[in-house]
């Protein structure tokens, strides 16, 4: 058996374009590529409804050689329950070949950070391994909340030490607005006044949107 410390992983350059098509995996398509270098291409397709979604991972051998002890690993993240909804039953990839997996997901609660999985195979005598993320972020389970700007300030004033804040800097409104469809697609939010969106005061932009969560199954459990 191949070490896992001699498991060649994620250069620089390719962690780059990973956060790259994790980005456009979030915000612009239902399906996308996830990884891809000389050896293996990972894409995937998802679905979204309330606080519940549907996955598909789809892993293709891009090599002149099968993957053999091909394997999954997913992380717990707080907040989210990740169901494989049939095991993969891809232990050996064949060259040219892919296989597919599906998975489920349910947002018990807001969560921060997206849940992470690694994939691991040898191929001609080498072990490779590699750590990915899954596309699944809190407002995946978003619903656009449509509100009137007094609305918005009322709730955003009840919020008091519940607020978190982050601050991004861009250089005008313009570019603000460049961002609707990020906002509106995918981060699912409703815009606040939109009509007036061209008239922005102060370059401010207001958005809303509700999270969906569902009852946590293991909480459910009798003792």
């Amino acid at each position: 058996a191949t070490s896992d410390k001699m498991a060649k992983g994620v250069d620089a350059e390719l962690l780059r374009k990973m956060k790259s098509w994790f980005i456009v995996s979030i915000r612009d398509s239902p399906k996308a590529l996830l990884f891809e270098n000389s050896l293996l291409q990972v894409g995937v397709q998802k679905q979204f409804s309330n606080f519940q979604g549907q996955i598909v991972l789809f892993y293709g051998n891009k090599a002149g050689h099968s993957f053999d002890n091909f394997e999954v690993w997913y992380s717990n993240t707080p907040g989210l329950e990740i169901n494989q909804l049939e095991e993969i039953k891809c232990e050996n990839i064949g060259s040219k070949t892919q296989c597919k997996q599906r998975l489920s997901v349910k947002c018990t609660s807001p969560f921060i950070q997206p849940p992470t999985f690694k994939i691991s195979f040898n191929c001609n005598g080498q072990k490779y391994m590699y750590d990915l993320r899954l596309p699944v972020v809190a407002t995946s389970f978003a619903q656009p909340l449509t509100l009137k700007a007094s609305d918005f300030s009322d709730k955003w004033n009840k919020m008091n030490d519940r607020e978190e804040q982050t601050i991004l800097q861009v250089a005008s409104g313009a570019i603000l607005k460049k961002e609707f469809p990020t906002l509106t697609q995918g981060l699912r939010f409703a815009l606040v006044d939109c009509e007036n969106s061209d008239k922005m005061e102060n370059d401010v932009i207001l958005a809303a949107a509700a999270i969906r969560v569902g009852a946590n199954e293991e909480a459910k459990r009798p003792e």
